[in-house]
């Protein structure tokens, strides 16, 4: 009478585990959803530092195809565009970046390209240089503390006067909708702030993964969500919980550990939960909620719903076996899933190229004969038409879709780990936050007419009275008392 997920085990049963938690007529109890303790803790060992002019692929900083026919081959660390760039040279291949022709301003790595992939569909091995936006928005930052991001102060420098052109299915010309998402975005970018500030003050404890940088991934994939679809995610769920719409004041309690958090504080930061949402939590065991997200769209499937999940997920998942498991059930039984992989090149301090043989991790989805995209993570009009496009194909004819956004984090991997100068070096990390999402959104908006400088700025001071205002009411929440400890061990299916 009695089923669930191992917490410590990523394959411990979960798609058919879900799949019953989701029909309360095939269990009579299970384990409850919200744990009482953390995952065990791992960290890069010296050998995970990044060699310079490792030879990287496709929108890389480098800005170097790979070498081909050679194993482990290397470019000279001269011939590293950021670094020629710092001494005033230019990248490999002439003009093509944005030190290298007329009117450049400095290296800036290639966006990536926006594609629709069905699984025949092969991408290219190396794209093009591209000179990326040049801004003065943003600073780099110099401790653990994020750096307070001025997206209020100026528009990008090199930014187009022109009107961008609309994307395909894409509905940029809604004035309102587009502010939705700056909120959004911005909220979770405010809120994440504070929580660097509260956990340096040491009002949170334990792990903590900051979204800074990858809030157009969130905020693009969830927007599109009805509010009876599900979402699940990893131990980096603070962003994700708070686009789903999660409070602050839960989201800020649970990290407080104090009772009013969403999960009573039992959770903290890995472990945000809302059933009523279905925001089926974050999770700290790397891949171990994939299988549960193929359980959920078994549910799904098994009661006749249209319902979707979207499963978000780091680049460094695709290594573990619960990742292919679940992904072969998905694709075998057509499963209204949508994976989605959070690309942001590192799997705590180590490297995409470092860790998979294929770069283009897309690609995986076709050992599953399942349709798969890559896009540009900072855009979060391309994230909004690579999930449309793939939550219609769950949604209408129950396809699961393997979904590449690429994105990077602005912050360390978790609050112990150092912004820059260990595995990645400031130069890198100074070229991606050129290419802030939330300021690319700004700029976009006010081309179009769409915001002003006093609209902004008012928007910001409410999103900051809001987190304060979260703080404040974490801080005054009560602590469990002891006999909590026993409490929530199992939940009772039939209510």
């Amino acid at each position: 009478g009695y089923t669930g997920v191992c917490r410590c085990c990523p394959e411990g049963g979960g798609v058919y585990a879900a799949a019953r938690l989701l029909n309360p007529t095939l269990s009579v109890m299970r384990p409850a959803s919200i744990g009482t303790r953390s995952s065990g803790r791992c960290a890069p060992g010296a050998g995970d530092a990044a060699a310079p002019g490792t030879p990287v692929d496709g929108w890389w900083p480098c800005g170097h195809a790979r070498p081909g026919g050679e194993l482990g081959g290397r470019v000279p660390d001269s011939a590293c565009p950021p670094r020629r760039a710092e001494s005033g040279g230019a990248p490999p291949g002439g003009g093509g970046g944005g030190g290298g022709g007329a009117g450049g301003g400095g290296w800036a790595p290639p966006p990536p390209p926006h594609r629709t992939h069905r699984s025949q569909l092969t991408a290219p091995r190396s794209q093009p240089s591209v000179p990326g936006p040049q801004s003065s928005l943003l600073r780099p930052p110099s401790s653990l503390l994020p750096p307070r991001f001025p997206v209020l102060a100026a528009s990008i420098a090199t930014a187009t006067k022109k009107k961008p052109d609309t994307p395909k299915g894409d509905t940029t010309s809604d004035a309102a909708l587009n502010m939705t998402l700056l909120r959004s975005m911005l909220l979770q970018r405010r809120f994440e702030e504070r929580t660097a500030e509260a956990y340096a003050l040491g009002k949170i404890g334990g792990f903590c993964h900051l979204y800074i940088g990858q809030e157009a991934v969130s905020t693009g994939s969830i927007s599109l969500l009805r509010p009876d679809d599900y979402v699940i995610t990893t131990y980096r769920d603070h962003g994700q919980a708070l686009a789903r719409g999660m409070t602050p004041r839960a989201v800020m309690a649970e990290l407080f550990g104090r009772q009013d958090g969403c999960a009573r504080g039992k959770g903290g930061s890995m472990h945000m939960f809302d059933a009523n949402l279905n925001f089926l939590g974050g999770h700290g065991i790397v891949g171990g909620h994939v299988p549960i997200a193929a359980g959920v769209g078994f549910a799904i499937k098994y009661r006749g719903g249209d319902q979707v999940i979207v499963c978000f997920m780091g680049e460094s998942v695709v290594n573990t076996g619960a990742f292919h498991e679940a992904l072969n059930m998905a694709g075998l039984w057509k499963l209204p899933c949508v994976f989605i992989i959070e690309n942001n090149r590192y799997g705590m301090g180590t490297s995409l190229e470092r860790a998979s043989a294929i770069h283009d991790i897309y690609e995986r989805g076709a050992a599953y004969n399942m349709p798969r995209a890559q896009c540009d993570g900072q855009d979060v009009f391309a994230v909004r038409e690579a999930v449309g496009e793939a939550i219609d194909r769950a949604r209408k004819e129950q396809i699961p879709t393997l979904l590449e956004v690429r994105t990077y984090r602005f912050m360390g991997h978790s609050m112990s780990d150092a912004v820059s100068g260990t595995y990645r070096t400031k130069a890198e990390l100074e070229e991606y936050m050129k290419r802030d999402p939330i300021s690319l959104l700004r700029a976009r908006m006010e081309r179009s007419g769409e915001l002003t400088d006093e609209q902004l700025q008012a928007l910001d001071e409410e999103i900051k009275a809001v987190v304060q205002d979260a703080w404040d009411f974490a801080d005054a929440s009560p602590e469990l008392p002891i006999e909590a400890l026993y409490e929530d061990v199992y939940a009772d299916t039939h209510t």
